[in-house]
């Protein structure tokens, strides 16, 4: 149990930090970098929920017939709580770009609330 708390805390640590990078830009795809931590968390929420679904799911039946296919419960579950993950972290994503997007619109890209050395000095 204590390793488990160790890893908790570690993990919860490091994607908890601040981050000074800037907003991801794949060109069509840009958010701004206070969603980093959420990104971070949901992927990895979405990796166990998919890796559960995968052990819990019947054999011979292929991931993209889940959906259509009647299960136990503990496989709907995991499989819908996967779902779930799915969609709020696209509903993130398209946010964060509508964000990112607007803070273009309104000039508002240049201000963040790290301080500059142009600040400091």
């Amino acid at each position: 149990m204590k390793i488990a708390s160790k890893i908790t805390i570690i993990v919860g640590t490091i994607i908890l930090t601040t981050n000074s990078a800037a907003a991801f830009n794949f060109g069509f795809v840009r958010a701004p970098d206070y969603l980093d931590p959420f990104f971070i968390a949901l992927l990895i929420a979405a990796f166990i929920f998919w890796i559960a679904v995968i052990f819990t799911k019947p054999r011979g039946i292929p991931f993209n017939q889940l959906y259509k296919t009647q299960m136990d419960p503990v496989p709907t579950y995991y499989f819908r709580i996967l779902q779930a993950i799915v969609i709020i972290f696209m509903v993130l994503l398209f946010l964060g770009m509508g964000l990112q997007r607007y803070d273009e619109a309104q000039g508002l890209a240049h201000l963040s609330l790290e301080p500059h050395m142009s600040d400091i000095v």
